[in-house]
């Protein structure tokens, strides 16, 4: 078949699939067949495909129609305008956690100090790394910019197999990160100005009714938060009340919906002191509660 041809195949078995973007996910697993760009593969629909292209899109088509994630199939995702080594070790990052690093960087941007910075299930390392290279380039709009201020940026996980994904991205972004395997902040002492954690919130009992993408490929320890979705906030807030600098410190949690006023209660109650807020991503859904300490 051609690439046209190749292109409209896809694009109805991934629709019979169930697939929401299946003209997208299509193209995009033709491309990894071909090692081309999608501009390339739109202009030439001539273009004859070879037996082994044709077999390997055959292939990667088939995993797809199985519902694992496109990401994995691929290799890769976009995050922040980076783009992300990703695999099934790691949670593929969704375009809703660009909030954290949106509002670590506003944070940063205000200060005129160093802050040491740790993001927290580091994962991929998109948050962190996301911030890293901001911080590098300098960003337009603030104050003064980012780079003008030397911040240290620790990321930790507990699967080893997440932090050899997330170390080859900081190197390929040349982010300056340092990574550590700890359960939380545990092996954290000293002063922390800037925590951000995206940490399972999902409840346990609805891991089995999510989409067949998230529930059957990507890492479970990624996923489950306990009953409520909230058992390692629980941790991470009574961790954070010993090590939040208690004069300009700040704590970034993401979350799902319909779970800020439960977690913002639980951070108020550990930090009295504390303004404690939840705030909405661009869908209009509960997905960050901070804590601020002033």
């Amino acid at each position: 078949m051609n690439i046209g041809e190749a292109r409209r195949f896809g694009t109805e078995k991934l629709r019979k699939a169930g697939i929401d973007t299946p003209r997208l996910d299509a193209d995009l697993l033709l491309c990894k067949a071909l090692g081309w760009n999608r501009a390339k593969l739109l202009a030439h629909p001539e273009v004859e495909l070879s037996p082994e292209e044709e077999a390997t899109f055959l292939t990667l088509l088939s995993r797809r129609e199985n519902r694992e994630p496109l990401a994995y199939i691929v290799g890769f995702k976009e995050f922040y305008g980076l783009r992300f080594k990703v695999t099934p070790a790691v949670l593929i990052p969704r375009p809703e956690t660009e909030l954290l690093v949106e509002m670590a960087l506003k944070y940063l941007a205000a200060r005129r100090s160093p802050a040491l910075v740790v993001d927290v299930g580091t994962g991929s390392g998109a948050v962190s790394v996301a911030i890293s290279v901001a911080l590098r380039r300098g960003r337009v709009g603030y104050s003064h910019s980012l780079h003008e201020i030397c911040h240290r940026i620790i990321a930790c996980d507990l699967s080893p197999g997440a932090l050899t994904i997330a170390k080859e991205n900081a190197e390929s972004h040349g982010a300056s990160v340092h990574f550590v395997a700890s359960d939380l902040l545990s092996p954290c002492s000293g002063t922390l100005q800037l925590i951000v954690a995206n940490l399972p919130y999902i409840s346990t009992h609805k891991i089995q009714t999510l989409q067949p993408e998230i529930r059957l490929y990507e890492p479970k320890q990624a996923l489950d938060g306990g009953e409520d979705g909230l058992d390692h906030y629980r941790r991470l807030i009574t961790q954070a009340r010993a090590l939040l600098d208690k004069h300009e410190g700040l704590l970034l949690m993401e979350i799902g919906a319909s779970q800020g006023a439960k977690l913002a209660k639980l951070a108020a109650s550990a930090f009295p002191e504390a303004k404690v807020d939840v705030h909405e991503d661009l869908a209009g859904i509960e997905r960050v509660v901070s804590v601020k300490l002033e």
